[in-house]
């Protein structure tokens, strides 16, 4: 815009500046956890009957917490996971 001003014309430039602000991974992980509490709480709950013989798992379990059962059975009882190598050995 011109502007008249003693006789004198000014022009007022404006520039337009876009910044890059990198990723703040607490706030990720905060939205992740607010957006997807299912699978990205801290502390999952997974329920799992013990008795004698082999724990019953619910069939709908995903394939990670399915892992994650797994790891603690074998750390746990690991006898079911011995057994189950021997056998195939024979």
């Amino acid at each position: 815009m011109p502007m008249v001003q003693g006789g004198e014309s000014k022009a007022r430039v404006v520039k337009v500046v876009t910044k890059q602000v990198p990723g703040d991974v607490t706030a990720q992980i905060l939205w992740l956890k607010n957006r997807m509490r299912e699978r990205w709480r801290d502390a999952r709950q997974i329920e799992a009957q013990l008795g004698r013989g082999v724990p019953q798992i619910p069939a709908d379990t995903s394939d990670e917490d399915l892992e994650v059962i797994t790891n603690n059975l074998k750390r746990l009882m690991p006898e079911l996971f011995d057994n189950k190598q021997q056998e195939g050995k024979n």
